[in-house]
């Protein structure tokens, strides 16, 4: 076989759908098994690229998988090869992110969701801004609010969302943005209790607006996070009618014998925004 044969890996796109499928039905240990074989293959032909870029030429015995010793090396040493990512790379390494992220092992999650941060100005050009660059600011908000850095978190969360009004424009109402409104709220709702409601309801009203609906699973999730305001601010019968509020439209949105939690994650774009801790 000769050098450019091994650059055709067909079962890395396979291998990411299946991750990203698993990922959405929660199977999270053959998430990880599939998108890390995903990313193997990209790995692989990283490496090759490399070679033939060193011996210019095509005429090469074929790299053995064996030689590459991916297996030995850790998760940072296989994220360094990766000089030439593209969006499908990117988009492994993200979705690995969000895997390591609900079987909190944020230390891995931090790993990925900061290489995928720092691969987007290598796949779309330095300086263009893309929405891929506010999300990212989200996700490192979830992880850091999980490993208890409220700070950073916080400031995460807050160039999220203006990341999001430059690529959106100043006045949109967008559910991205409810998403990061939320996460401040679910940020807020142990160390300043007014300051996760006034951001729980905003996200609500941002949510109406992009939904056009007044139930809906998002709504639901913020619905809890205001519950929890409640809770903690010891108001006990807000607590429980607006928490009889959420469990109502969680069984309106998913039936009264679901046994689905994704009421408390946010599955839109095919689990890629899937995370624990109510965290969209």
């Amino acid at each position: 076989m000769k050098l450019l044969d091994t650059l055709k890996v067909p079962s890395a796109p396979v291998h990411q759908l299946l991750g990203e499928i698993n990922l959405d039905l929660q199977n999270m240990i053959t998430a990880e098994d599939h998108l890390v074989a995903a990313l193997d293959s990209y790995y692989k032909e990283e490496l090759i690229v490399q070679r033939y870029d060193y011996y210019g030429t095509v005429t090469g015995e074929a790299i053995e998988v064996d030689h590459l010793n991916l297996a030995s090396k850790s998760s940072q040493q296989r994220l360094n090869i990766l000089r030439n990512p593209n969006v499908s790379t990117l988009d492994a390494i993200r979705t690995l992110g969000f895997v390591y992220f609900h079987r909190t092992d944020f230390q891995l999650a931090m790993l990925y969701f900061s290489k995928y941060k720092e691969l987007i100005s290598v796949v779309y050009g330095q300086g263009v801004l893309v929405s891929a660059n506010a999300h990212v600011l989200n996700r490192l908000g979830n992880v850091t609010h999980a490993m208890g850095d409220l700070t950073k978190a916080y400031d995460y969360f807050m160039t999220s969302i203006e990341t999001y009004y430059k690529i959106y424009g100043q006045d949109a109402i967008h559910e991205d943005i409810a998403h990061v409104l939320h996460n401040l709220g679910t940020l807020f709702n142990v160390t300043d209790i007014k300051k996760s409601l006034e951001f729980s309801e905003r996200a609500i009203a941002m949510y109406q607006e992009v939904y056009q609906v007044s139930t809906h699973f998002c709504i639901a999730r913020a619905l809890s996070s205001i519950t929890t305001y409640y809770q903690n601010s010891r108001t006990w019968r807000e607590a429980l009618r607006v928490g009889k509020k959420s469990l109502a439209m969680w069984n309106d949105v998913f039936g009264k014998e679901s046994n689905n939690r994704f009421c408390w994650y946010c599955p839109c774009a095919t689990g890629t925004d899937l995370q624990p801790f109510a965290a969209v």
